[in-house]
């Protein structure tokens, strides 16, 4: 509901909604105004992201054992623990008028099984 609400503030026409699928949300949702462009659904498009922590689920998380002990994420490395929660958005305005910027393609996967 909030994605309508911020669209009609902002004055936002044409289609809206919100993605959910935990860790790649913004990602799935700029797929989605990438292939609405290349269909010529719309002439441009808005991708928003946000990452908000609650006390709930960090203390789920770290009693699940998913958190970094240290509080440091060592991507590849055998000193790897876990990993670290950060808040952060993102905005981004994508476009079929402007030639600044390329976005070459764009690509969803989920294997089901791994989840």
């Amino acid at each position: 509901m909030l994605s309508g609400r911020l669209s009609y503030t902002l004055g936002l026409t044409g289609p809206c909604l919100t993605t959910d699928t935990a860790c790649s949300s913004s990602l799935v949702a700029t797929h989605l105004a990438i292939s609405s462009l290349k269909l010529g659904e719309s002439p441009a498009a808005v991708v928003a992201g946000a990452m908000t922590m609650t006390v709930s689920v960090s203390a789920a998380f770290a009693a699940a054992g998913m958190l970094s002990v240290l509080g440091r994420c060592h991507t590849f490395d055998r000193r790897a623990d876990g990993y670290c929660r950060g808040e952060g958005c993102g905005a981004f305005y994508f476009s079929t008028e402007s030639d600044d910027v390329a976005v070459s393609g764009t690509a969803v996967q989920q294997d089901g099984p791994s989840a």
